[in-house]
């Protein structure tokens, strides 16, 4: 029997307890609302809901808040309640309903038999790779430990990034190559003092008549920052504005897209009368004049006294553009008086459509190398027929307008290989015979995550004489093409994110079998 559901509906209520087979569908609002304990583990649901709407297992459901998974209108999502878990939904914005129903009809995936894989990669725990696989980057690289401290992995070091606020583990950190164009994010040169002296290359573009004080420079949780303070009375309305590097310095073009970020903390006094806190940059000509200002849209006002990061992206759009030039502002009201301290800690500013990884610079802009993850196969791989898994965390690069390639099974070269893909709108599978793209299995449509994690994802793809099977969080899809000659080894693709697994066995898998496997 499947379990059933007691809903709390929008009124407070509990409902009737209802089978969820066929799909049931229950109102949600702007207060969460919850279902009773599921009382069998590992029970398989599939979600749905009409407008947008944040969800949890356990817990209460949030908007914007850690532990909260964002979830768009319209799209399905499918995931494994623990035995005595509740599922608790909000609305982001506007009331409507959601339908929850199985994943799969009377056979649970969780009672079908998986042997044990042939090759199997745990990238979770923080083990390095095992023997035969490589990893490759030239330079050094960030990342957050398990006490949410910032770390540097050393050249050729694989990094396993945790989650900073959460200390979950996100898994093995894989990223392509990016600079930091900020040259001085450590905080050289600043003097303690009222006014002291600001990190070298950094100034104020209007104080609009408070106060400054450096107040220290200190390394927060591995992170470099600096804190300074602002108070009095305003004398006109509009943005403070601290400038991250000088007017002429960092190169950039019209229709290039750009991501700052800086983490962000209140050190003492308060948000009153500031009508917001967030990173912005201007488009400049080559000798600095203004053209274009990039700035959040509500500005950030969530900052507390937790060090946190924010970031915001923007693509250029003057044709005159020659110049970027990066900022924290925050807003004051002419009249109105402000004290607040802010720490502020290792801007960056990048090209491209999300934040990397904190790249550390002191001086001049740093270029972060990408990584390279291969595995030569050494005979381990039947090139006839078979099922591959890759497990990753849904991360900023999965979210982007970029596709995502977090594993690839192939001869060596581009020509045959089969490509676990995060396309633009949806998880897919793509298979290449002799250079020609004979296929693209497309499975679940992506959702929409807010950077709160781990949002954890699973493809598969078994290939063989009866053609090909792909599975994306339970969905499948199917194509009776060739299956590419000479598949041998494993390489990671064009991909920023984690990786939490990769898998390998020398014999394909039934449909429920690539279901099961993929589900959480």
């Amino acid at each position: 029997m499947p379990d059933t559901l007691a809903a709390v509906v929008g009124n407070g209520q509990i409902a009737d307890a209802l089978l969820y087979d066929p799909p049931q569908v229950f109102a949600i609002g702007l207060a969460p609302v919850a279902s009773a304990p599921f009382p069998n583990g590992n029970t398989l649901i599939v979600i749905t809901a009409t407008v947008a709407c944040w969800f949890t297992v356990g817990g209460t459901a949030a908007k914007a808040t850690a532990g909260s998974d964002y979830l768009a209108a319209g799209v399905k999502w499918k995931l494994k309640i623990p035995a005595g878990a509740t599922l608790s939904i909000v609305a982001d914005s506007t009331i409507g309903y959601v339908a929850i129903a199985p994943a799969v009809n009377s056979a649970s995936p969780a009672a079908v038999s998986i042997a044990a894989p042939d090759l199997n990669v745990p990238l979770l725990d923080g083990s390095q790779l095992p023997a035969g696989w490589s990893f490759t980057r030239g330079t050094v690289g960030t990342y957050f430990d398990n006490t949410g401290t910032l770390q540097t992995a050393a050249v050729n070091v694989a990094r396993y990034d945790y989650d900073p606020a959460s200390l979950l583990p996100k898994g093995l950190l894989r990223e392509s190559q990016v600079a930091n164009q900020i040259r001085n994010n450590s905080m050289v040169g600043a003097v303690v003092g009222t006014p002291g002296t600001l990190p070298t290359n950094w100034s104020y573009l209007n104080l609009r008549g408070l106060t400054s004080s450096i107040v220290d420079t200190a390394t927060v949780n591995g992170i470099f920052t600096i804190a300074i303070r602002f108070n009095g009375t305003p004398t006109s309305s509009g943005s403070v504005q601290i400038a991250l590097d000088t007017s002429t310095q960092i190169a950039g073009s019209n229709g290039q897209t750009w991501t700052i970020s800086e983490f962000l903390a209140i050190a003492a006094g308060n948000m009153s009368n500031i009508s917001g806190v967030y990173p912005s940059y201007n488009e400049n000509t080559a000798g600095g004049g203004f053209l274009t200002a990039h700035l959040p849209v509500p500005a950030f006002v969530a900052i507390s006294t937790t060090l946190t990061r924010f970031n915001f992206s923007a693509t250029n759009t003057n044709a005159s553009t020659a110049v970027l030039w990066p900022f924290v502002n925050f807003g004051v009201t002419n009249g109105l008086p402000v004290d607040i301290t802010l720490r502020i800690g290792m801007p960056q500013l990048e090209l491209g459509a999300f934040a990397s990884s904190v790249i550390a610079t002191s001086g001049v802009a740093v270029t972060r190398q990408i990584e390279s993850i291969n595995f030569p196969g050494g005979g381990a791989v039947n090139p006839a027929q078979g099922t591959i898994l890759c497990e990753f965390d849904y991360g900023p690069g999965d979210q982007s307008a970029v596709a995502q390639v977090p594993l690839i099974l192939w001869d060596g070269t581009n020509n045959n290989r089969i490509a676990l893909r995060a396309d633009v709108a949806a998880f897919s599978s793509q298979v290449t015979v002799s250079t020609v793209n004979l296929a693209f299995l497309t499975m679940q449509p992506k959702p929409v995550f807010t950077g709160f994690g781990p949002h954890p994802v699973k493809i598969a793809h078994s290939y063989g004489p009866a053609g090909h099977l792909a599975a994306a969080m339970g969905v499948l899809a199917t194509a009776s093409v060739a299956v590419p000659s000479g598949l041998s080894a494993f390489t990671v693709g064009t991909y920023t994110g984690w990786l939490r697994r990769i898998a390998y066995w020398a014999t394909p898998f039934t449909p429920a079998q690539l279901q099961a496997l993929t589900i959480y």
